[in-house]
């Protein structure tokens, strides 16, 4: 919560890292564990700026909505509601365009079978009733699938959070996907 500027001046001498385009980077990887690829995940990941580029032409919105509404579909976003987060609050008038990219078609499709396999996995390897993440965080398999994949893909990403920082002895400060 401190102002960029603070941090900036705390952190002068320091560098900054993050983790890039890690949503889709770990569904990846989990979902190649488990024996599923996810061929436009894949392209997607070799390419997020030419595609969010293109897209964002294709349907006439800003690269950054792009990005935010392809990382909101990873987490289940809701389409018809103008709710905060939702896809039409991101990509207004244009979210069906956006929904019938042929691109984004297939990737929320690679994100559909991912989210089903890795759901399906967990929910039978449950731990005392529960679903556990990879920072052994605990959530109940009745959840949304939706719910149970964000359970797993946050827990991935803080447990890789957490690895930087115990690697990095001189890590100073924490963020939402990096640290200085």
């Amino acid at each position: 919560t401190v102002h960029g500027l603070v941090r900036r001046a705390a952190t002068d001498d320091c560098y900054e890292y993050d983790f890039a385009n890690c949503h889709y980077t770990i569904l990846h990887h989990l979902a190649k564990q488990e024996g599923l690829v996810c061929s436009t995940i894949i392209e997607y990941l070799n390419n997020k700026q030419r595609i969010r580029q293109e897209i964002a032409q294709r349907i006439g919105v800003s690269i950054k909505q792009v990005k935010q509404a392809l990382i909101s579909l990873i987490y289940g976003a809701p389409v018809s509601a103008y709710w905060e987060g939702s896809l039409k609050d991101i990509m207004g008038d244009q979210c069906d365009l956006f929904l019938a990219d042929q691109f984004v078609e297939s990737l929320h499709q690679d994100v559909k079978d991912a989210r089903n396999l890795l759901v399906g996995r967990h929910r039978s390897r449950t731990h005392k009733g529960k679903i556990i993440n990879a920072l052994h965080k605990s959530i109940d398999p009745d959840r949304k699938p939706r719910e149970i994949l964000a359970h797993i893909l946050q827990g991935m990403e803080a447990r890789m959070l957490e690895i930087c920082r115990e690697v990095m002895t001189k890590t100073v400060l924490l963020q939402h996907d990096g640290w200085t």
